[in-house]
């Protein structure tokens, strides 16, 4: 996954003619996003097959508390809210103010008035979207009922994107983003996501051209630099990778990221001397780097320096004991060599007891999102 997203609002019951008008309006074409009426293909280079889209009445329009009426409403506005104008004046502002559940019934309010407001149905997608109690299929219906509606902005296909994203929808998160680019070419950050879907896809090619992209806007970002460097690391292209992380190591303040990247590199094509020089550095920044103090112990057994291995992989277990499954057992094959089996015995029980505790699975499941 490369975005996130989040989960649904308090059902209620006006929205019972929503579905069968805009079906009549709408039916005749398909979504802009689910691929039709172009027809042309994107620029994954594949045609994104239609989803599925139901017009049946979804649960909104939840009542909008006075509180909230208060204090999002617009400022030169006297008396309650009343019309459609106000009501998604106020629904911006509580989106503006990260108020996500205010702004999506605000939002709800306005469309009571004006269901075929394509711009307040975006405002409320993109609220659901943002809110821990909404949901990510109404809000996507949401964003793509705005665009059915004529209503585009780089930031609503943006967020679809985001929610096609969790769902691992990918070429239709990729062809929103395309459309998002159209719209705002300037924005580097879509343009950085959609190359981590091409490559995610393996569609390693057009990765390439954004991530190259994404460099030449923000030249002096070294982490454009490493992705695309993570890109051709994964594609096999090692020199290249280490041309990158090289950029990266020269235009970094903070120099931990690139090394360890660099230092990665360096061991897979074989340059085990330039690897620990990196890991060193950064060791001498952090004595708590964990992994690096791994990899370099694993170096060292790679030399038959077991001593120093076993140095290496005690100083992991002394910081994280917990989590230190694989210095264990690393340390187990470093005293197997040494023939000090008993010692080599109580490691591997403590890497087993490690692994079997449920606890350890869900944090490297955390760690993964």
């Amino acid at each position: 996954m490369i975005f996130s997203c989040s989960k649904p609002v308090t059902p209620s019951k006006n929205s019972q003619h929503l579905s069968s008008c805009l079906a009549v309006l709408l039916l005749p074409c398909v979504l802009v996003l689910n691929g039709c009426d172009t027809g042309k293909k994107e620029e994954s280079g594949k045609d994104v097959k239609p989803a599925k889209v139901s017009y049946e009445p979804d649960p909104i329009f939840s009542v909008v508390d006075g509180y909230a009426e208060n204090k999002y409403k617009p400022k030169k506005k006297r008396g309650p809210l009343k019309t459609f104008k106000d009501y998604l004046s106020a629904s911006q502002e509580a989106l503006k103010q990260k108020a996500y559940s205010d702004s999506a019934n605000l939002a709800e309010a306005a469309l009571k008035l004006n269901k075929n407001s394509g711009k307040a149905h975006y405002i409320r997608g993109k609220a659901l979207s943002a809110s821990a109690t909404g949901d990510d299929d109404i809000a996507l219906k949401e964003m793509n009922l705005a665009v059915a509606l004529g209503f585009e902005s780089a930031d609503l296909y943006e967020y679809t994107a985001k929610l096609y994203d969790g769902k691992k929808d990918y070429p239709r998160a990729i062809s929103a983003l395309t459309r998002a680019i159209r719209l705002d070419p300037h924005d580097r950050d879509n343009v950085r996501f959609r190359g981590a879907l091409y490559n995610l896809t393996g569609d390693f090619e057009r990765a390439e051209i954004d991530y190259t992209k994404n460099i030449q806007m923000s030249h002096e970002n070294p982490n454009a630099y490493i992705d695309r460097g993570i890109m051709y690391e994964g594609n096999n292209e090692i020199e290249k990778a280490l041309k990158d992380y090289d950029k990266a190591v020269f235009l970094a303040k903070k120099k931990t990221d690139a090394m360890t990247a660099r230092a990665r590199a360096y061991r897979m094509l074989g340059r085990e001397d330039e690897a620990l020089k990196d890991l060193n550095t950064i060791i001498e920044s952090n004595p708590k780097d964990d992994d690096s103090i791994r990899t370099r112990g694993d170096i060292f057994a790679g030399r038959k320096q077991f001593k120093a291995a076993i140095r290496d992989y005690s100083k992991v277990i002394r910081n994280s004991p917990d989590q230190a499954r694989l210095a264990y057992e690393a340390r187990a094959r470093a005293y197997d060599a040494l023939g000090e089996k008993e010692k080599a015995e109580s490691d591997r029980k403590s890497a087993s007891a490690i692994k079997a505790r449920p606890a350890e699975k869900t944090l490297f499941k955390i760690k993964r999102d």
